[in-house]
């Protein structure tokens, strides 16, 4: 049997995990970046998320990411 998941052939359940993960993590940053409406900075930290700006502009961005 042959697996594939995203272009790569999978040949561990391991690294099946692996790349799951890598692919949610990237899809994740994408949409809290996307999120963010100008005028507000995101960056990633190791804490976390981080968002600079005007404070009503970081509201709007939670209120879009949390629908």
């Amino acid at each position: 049997m042959k697996l594939t998941f995203n272009g790569k052939n999978i040949t561990s359940s391991g690294q099946l995990g692996r790349e799951f993960e890598k692919s949610v993590r990237l899809a994740m940053d994408a949409q809290v970046k996307a999120a963010a409406p100008p005028g507000v900075k995101v960056r990633k930290t190791s804490q976390g998320y981080v968002a600079e700006g005007d404070a009503n502009a970081i509201e709007k961005m939670a209120d879009r990411l949390g629908k």
